[in-house]
């Protein structure tokens, strides 16, 4: 009897709801499916990549094997430095040519003597004499000859540079002796000289590099 009268009461209550009651839950609904439309963005929505945005690397990236706009830096300057023959030029047995090197130490310190001078033909002579069982180098201070002036055995071999430029001169007994060595200028305590260093024919030599034994 009261299961009965329970659903009777239930089944009124739902014929008796008002249509306005209906209507505002379907306006509920609808205002709050329109309230998550129109909510703003994240505060950090910023850290969330965009899709149409390109990724950038802060690194060039590889195209067929090649780096994207490398960037690189030449030199347009060429600094030339070599000791040439200019004045009669002397030969071996095998036809090679008989050279010497002229350092850049050398050849700025005989620039710096021809400035000191203001004598731009100053050259520097080196000759090989022989001494009891050694051959002593000499060296000296010379002007510049012209090919009319040089002797008929003397070799002239000059620096070139885009800073210097220098001339030595020896003549052949000299030049057999000491080819294929390198003129040097060495700064010392007790004094400052020209010498002979890597001479490829001396035996052995002395400290100072101004004495040496060779074997011819």
């Amino acid at each position: 009897m009261a299961t009965h009268s329970l659903t009777r009461r239930c089944a009124g209550l739902t014929s008796t709801t008002p249509a306005s009651v209906v209507q505002g839950f379907i306006k509920t609904a609808t205002t709050t499916r329109s309230f998550h439309q129109n909510t703003p963005r994240p505060v950090f929505d910023f850290l969330v990549p965009r899709l149409g945005a390109p990724l950038q690397s802060a690194y060039p990236l590889k195209q067929n094997g090649l780096l994207r706009n490398p960037v690189r830096c030449f030199s347009t300057t060429r600094t030339r430095k070599a000791t040439i023959t200019t004045f009669n030029p002397q030969k071996n047995e095998d036809g090679t040519e008989q050279k010497i090197e002229i350092t850049s130490r050398a050849a700025d310190r005989l620039q710096q003597l021809r400035k000191k001078e203001n004598n731009p033909n100053l050259a520097l002579r080196v000759e090989v004499q022989s001494k009891c069982y050694a051959y002593v180098i000499y060296s000296s201070k010379s002007n510049n000859p012209t090919t009319l002036d040089l002797r008929e055995d003397d070799t002239v071999f000059s620096y070139i540079s885009d800073q210097s430029h220098a001339s030595v001169v020896m003549d052949v007994f000299s030049l057999d002796a000491l080819k294929g060595s390198r003129i040097d200028y060495e700064v010392k305590l007790i004094g400052s000289e020209f010498k002979i260093v890597d001479n490829p024919a001396a035996t052995s030599s002395c400290g100072c590099g101004t004495s040496f034994d060779i074997k011819f």
